[in-house]
């Protein structure tokens, strides 16, 4: 299901929605620590897609982590994080989506 997002054949709400279903799927308590370590970097992956829906529907997916994870962080590797910030930065300077506060939090962004 979760190579349905990166699809530009599938419509944009199903993105969402399968990226919102998979986002609560990790907070399932018999998920293990492997799955949740892959849906992460699954969505990280999306994120830095070229087209801006699939891109879009990814960094939801993290948001929705980072928004109930206990310690409000999502552990990535540091150029991860960096390239997740030039992502979502540009994605923000051409409107496709709005500022989300858990998530520049969570991938520890200093947007200013």
């Amino acid at each position: 299901m979760l190579e349905l997002m990166g699809s530009t054949s599938v419509p944009q709400q199903t993105r969402d929605n399968i990226a919102g279903f998979a986002a609560t799927a990790y907070f399932y308590s018999d998920v293990s620590a492997a799955f949740k370590a892959q849906l992460v970097a699954h969505f990280s992956q999306h994120a830095l897609q070229p087209d801006p829906d699939i891109a879009e529907a990814a960094f939801r997916g993290l948001a929705r982590i980072a928004r109930d994870a206990p310690s409000g962080r999502i552990p990535l590797p540091p150029d991860t994080l960096i390239s997740l910030t030039q992502s979502y930065r540009a994605l923000l300077q051409k409107g496709r989506m709005k500022p989300n506060q858990p998530l520049e939090q969570a991938l520890s962004m200093a947007l200013k």
